[in-house]
């Protein structure tokens, strides 16, 4: 075999072995949109100023304030402040709410999902442009609206959300 077939073969099992390990990156890239625009969970949306009255709202719904956040949040995201009460973790940025992370059964999206919930609810209130992806914590049903930068993961275990996430893309 010649040095040129040896590379060319070399060459093409690199750029397999990138388009496997990147696949998720690729799929989300030519995810069709989904109007997120001014959605929320529980009370909160992305880009909200938080005042006093929001966090003696907050406490009120989901007790104190803990210093110690009790969810899991493993997306890389850029914050100055974090809120976290029980179940439930917001992370801000000067411009106001850039992440929420619930657990907490308490709290729906603006379409009705809460923790708890099917896989098929949530398909039938957000649609079918999404993708399954595999996350570090488990498997992700992804809606993304790049127009409006942002995105809702539903971290899902046996078909029922275990965990919701709305977040604003960088």
């Amino acid at each position: 075999m010649s040095i040129k077939v040896t590379l060319i073969i070399i060459l093409c099992f690199i750029l397999i072995g990138i388009a496997f390990f990147y696949k998720d990156d690729v799929k989300e890239h030519f995810l069709k949109d989904t109007l997120l625009l001014n959605s929320s969970l529980g009370t909160l949306e992305i880009d909200q100023k938080i005042i006093s009255n929001d966090i003696k709202k907050l406490e009120t719904d989901f007790g104190a304030q803990q210093k110690v956040n009790n969810v899991i949040v493993l997306e890389s995201i850029k914050y100055q402040k974090e809120l976290n009460f029980n179940k439930l973790h917001i992370k801000l940025q000067e411009e106001g709410v850039v992440a929420i992370v619930s657990e907490n059964e308490k709290t729906f999206t603006d379409r009705g999902i809460k923790v708890g919930d099917s896989l098929t609810k949530v398909k039938e209130l957000y649609g079918e442009n999404y993708i399954n992806k595999t996350g570090e914590l488990g498997n992700i049903l992804l809606y993304k609206d790049k127009e409006n930068n942002i995105k809702i993961e539903f971290l899902y275990y046996n078909d029922q959300v275990v965990q919701i996430m709305l977040i604003k893309l960088d």
